[in-house]
C-alpha cells in the first residue's frame, strides 16, 4: 500500500492508495504513536460471455503501521475517502 505522507501547517496528513477496496472495508488506527491503516478485500465477480461462464473471487487483507515522530500531539484520526478516475 502506497503512503504519501506530508506536513500541512500542525498536521501531519497521510494519502494511502488502496484501489479495489471498499471505504467500509477499511480500519485506521492510531495507538502510541503508531497509525495503522487495515484492509479487507472481498469482491466476487460474475460474467457469462454466450456458453462462457467465469467466476473471480478474490479476498485477503493487508496493514502498513508507521511510527509518528514522538513530538507529534495525538488526536482521534480522521478518514476522508475519494475515487479516483
Amino acid at each position: 500500500m502506497p503512503l504519501d505522507v506530508m506536513e500541512e501547517g500542525d498536521n501531519i496528513v497521510v494519502h494511502a492508495s488502496i484501489p479495489g477496496v471498499r471505504p467500509n472495508d477499511i480500519n485506521v488506527t492510531l495507538e502510541n504513536n503508531m497509525l495503522t491503516i487495515r484492509a479487507d478485500t472481498k469482491e466476487e465477480r460474475e460474467r457469462k460471455d454466450g456458453d462462457y461462464l467465469m467466476r473471480e473471487r478474490r479476498f485477503g487483507s493487508f496493514y502498513r503501521s508507521l511510527r509518528l515522530p514522538d513530538t507529534v500531539t495525538l488526536t482521534r484520526p480522521r478518514r476522508r475517502t475519494s475515487t479516483a478516475c
